[in-house]
């Protein structure tokens, strides 16, 4: 449970400290898929998602968030582990009360022969 509370708290601060723009595109319910600072966000009027990339380009984490009232609030994250043998994803949901990805939070392994990447990202 600790490890899952400091990804969570790891990820609040690394998508807090990056700041992305998105230039809207001609259909105005869309914005297309923007990088900055190795951060992709795609988003459309009710849905955001970013996605963040290690050095290969492969995703290491993706957070979801909806809009209310014009606020966008986070639902939900991703983070992958790539290691040696096996890969790890962890799933959670956004704790509203403790403000930390950290409820309904499920571990998935994978073997990194099989899946080498596991996550993908929206084209830049």
């Amino acid at each position: 449970m600790k490890t899952i509370k400091f990804i969570a708290l790891s990820m609040m601060i690394m998508f807090a400290s990056t700041t992305v723009n998105a230039t809207p595109s001609k259909n105005k319910n869309t914005t297309p898929a923007v990088a900055v600072n190795n951060v992709v966000k795609n988003s459309n009027k009710n849905y955001m998602t970013t996605y963040k990339m290690d050095a290969q380009g492969r995703v290491v984490n993706k957070v979801v968030f909806k809009s209310v009232d014009g606020q966008w609030n986070p639902i939900g994250a991703y983070s992958v582990f790539y290691g040696e043998s096996e890969n790890i994803v962890t799933y959670a949901q956004w704790d509203k009360d403790s403000h930390t990805f950290t409820r309904n939070a499920v571990q998935q392994h994978f073997d990194s022969k099989d899946y080498p990447v596991v996550l993908t990202s929206p084209t830049k």
